[in-house]
């Protein structure tokens, strides 16, 4: 009986929106692996001769500019039970957007957010919903009715000299408008999914897997590294710690490969539909992947970053359930329309 409402309230409504990372339990073999590349690459010697070829990565937009965006959030989370596999969902979640510069302010860029098109499929427990905000169904559930409420609406937020955001306009108003349709009672539910997979949590979310992982401080040599810390407060408080390094550049793409690992900073409680506290931790969990950008403007030809997590669900109860979730994240920007005395740069292939 346990184990069903886990399936059916935790899974689908809580942890399958997160991007969750780990500390504490014995690591897998895949890991520890990833920590050792990690701490080889924090380390390694970073070239110092003058001759040395050196690019300079940095978000260059200007008010006006505008461009589309596509984002592809995959997710598969397995459930065990006594070390047994109980349980697998998966879920996949597209968006199309707009993003368009609206002024800029000394060193803070002001970007606003629209969403045009989302397509959403998930199965758990058997169960497969899909959704296609062009050919919607006519009745909607709770996070399907979310989702719709998003197409033709958006907010706006700032970046600061590091690329970072710093504050968020507007998404009161977005949020009224993703949960108009849906029944009240759900209202609280659906909100988290809503926040972090494609709301104020999503956005920063792409920014940091893009523009983010952009180096501010000086030019940078193939070989070179950086670090970027992220920290993400819900679901499931945690660090993220990625090693940056310039792998290659061109005179149109520059390559950034991440390697990464995640810690806890506590263990969190949750409340679910049935009001009960469930405390989700973060055992271990390491992150790896690549962002092509464009030398131009900064930004994202292609971003692939993959996320793995070991998780432990416990109940008021004290029974626990072992989790190992997958998240990989795709993220591409198409530049449309510079503005005047920006030359565009070349679209991305899909």
């Amino acid at each position: 009986m346990l184990s069903k409402r886990i399936s059916s309230i935790i899974l689908p409504s809580l942890v399958l929106f997160a991007v969750g990372c780990g500390d504490g339990a014995e690591q897998t073999a895949e890991t520890a692996s990833a920590d050792a590349d990690w701490v080889a690459l924090s380390e390694s010697p970073v070239p110092t001769a003058d001759a040395v070829p050196r690019t300079e990565l940095k978000l260059n937009l200007r008010a006006g500019d505008r461009f589309p965006l596509r984002k592809v959030v995959e997710q598969e989370l397995a459930q065990s039970e006594a070390g047994q596999l109980s349980s697998v969902s998966r879920s996949r979640l597209e968006m199309l957007m707009a993003i368009t510069v609206d002024e800029r302010q000394g060193s803070e860029t002001r970007l606003s957010v629209r969403y045009d098109r989302i397509r959403f499929e998930q199965e758990v427990g058997g169960r497969k919903v899909v959704y296609d905000s062009a050919n919607p169904p006519q009745s909607l559930p709770g996070e399907l009715a979310a989702y719709h409420g998003m197409i033709g609406n958006g907010f706006s937020f700032w970046l600061d000299a590091k690329n970072r955001i710093q504050r968020v306009e507007g998404f009161s108003d977005f949020l009224d408008s993703c949960l108009r349709h849906v029944p009240a009672e759900q209202r609280s539910r659906v909100l988290l999914g809503v926040e972090v997979s494609s709301g104020e949590d999503g956005v920063a979310d792409f920014i940091d897997d893009t523009i983010g992982l952009l180096p501010f401080d000086a030019p940078k040599a193939v070989g070179e590294s950086w670090t970027r810390t992220r920290r993400m407060a819900r679901p499931v408080q945690m660090e993220i710690q990625n090693v940056c390094t310039l792998d290659e550049f061109t005179d149109q793409f520059a390559v950034i490969d991440i390697r990464g690992r995640v810690t806890p900073i506590l263990s969190s409680g949750v409340q679910t539909v049935s009001h009960e506290s469930v405390t989700l931790r973060v055992n271990n969990g390491f992150t790896q992947g690549r962002c092509v950008v464009f030398r131009d403007t900064g930004l994202p030809r292609e971003s692939r970053i993959e996320h793995e997590v070991e998780m432990t669900v416990v109940m008021p109860g004290g029974a626990s359930y072992d989790q190992h979730k997958r998240v990989v994240s795709t993220v591409q920007a198409y530049p449309a329309m510079r503005a005047a005395g920006v030359a565009p740069a070349s679209p991305a292939r899909r």
